[in-house]
């Protein structure tokens, strides 16, 4: 049976998406029945249109305590990054990291951009794994010969749409992630895998849950491509209640702080030091 050929397109974003690349490739995920032939890159929607309003809108959102930690974080990231680079096993970019596993790399401004659609086209790609903030144009989702893969971080149907952790936290909903098949709706279509988080660490602030999220990103993806390839689709929870929102003002922070949620503790400032235990397998 030939392998499926896989191809990635992901924001540039060098702290949490280059993170979970990494471990998606150092975890041999595509070695029997995957061959991933590219690997792309693009610009961060919202970093892209709001420039450097981007760093204002935390400060505005969040408060500057936060925004503080926040920034911190990003800082003890790219130095656990940079160690576990010395280390051995961490590579610092995108193109690095393709150039290690032997696949294709190459940038674009969007996913939507007519250089990557005639890419994905002209190299028959079976499975299209996105980790974007855009939403995908009917032509590009059309093309893959099996579906379109997101993940999403909340348990679909609930939280569609931006900050599903802050919004799940304000409802008091359970958290969790989701891969499904992306359709022309938003964070819609057949489900492929779901988590639930309930472990006090992954539910301690907004960051801890992002850091697992994508510290395990390759061992979900795992699990979603198995259920692809197996004709296996989730069926969808009764209880939960769809719903779908956008980004948070600073009024919708005072609510989550209310409820208990947190952005980032300042102990979290040196989360990223786990970088330098051994990974998980799969």
């Amino acid at each position: 049976m030939a392998k499926l050929k896989i191809a990635i397109i992901s924001n540039d974003d060098k702290v949490f998406s280059l993170y979970a690349w990494n471990n998606v490739f150092e975890s041999k995920i595509f070695t029997d029945e995957y061959d991933c032939v590219g690997l792309w890159t693009c610009n961060q929607k919202f970093k892209k249109e709001k420039g450097f309003y981007y760093w204002i809108w935390y400060l505005r959102t969040f408060g500057s305590w936060n925004f503080f930690k926040l920034f911190s974080f990003v800082i003890s990231f790219k130095f656990f990054s940079y160690l576990k680079f010395f280390i051995g096993n961490y590579h610092l970019s995108f193109r690095k990291l393709s150039k290690a596993n032997q696949v294709d790399f190459r940038e674009t401004s969007t996913p939507n951009s007519p250089d990557f659609i005639e890419w994905v086209k002209a190299n028959k790609i079976d499975i299209l794994i996105i980790m974007v903030d855009y939403i995908l144009k009917p032509e590009i989702l059309a093309i893959p010969k099996i579906c379109v893969l997101n993940k999403h971080a909340s348990l679909l149907p609930e939280n569609k749409g931006l900050f599903p952790f802050f919004w799940a936290a304000i409802a008091g909903q359970t958290q969790g992630v989701t891969f499904h098949k992306v359709n022309e709706k938003i964070d819609e279509g057949d489900l492929y895998y779901q988590e639930r988080m309930t472990k006090k660490q992954q539910l301690n602030s907004m960051i801890s849950f992002y850091f697992y999220v994508h510290r395990y990103y390759h061992r979900m993806l795992n699990e979603a491509l198995k259920n692809i390839t197996m004709g296996t689709i989730i069926p969808s929870d009764p209880n939960l209640v769809p719903g779908y929102n956008g980004f948070p003002a600073a009024e919708n922070y005072l609510t989550f702080k209310k409820k208990g949620g947190k952005i980032i503790t300042l102990s979290e400032i040196l989360l990223p030091s786990v970088m330098l235990k051994k990974q998980v397998s799969l």
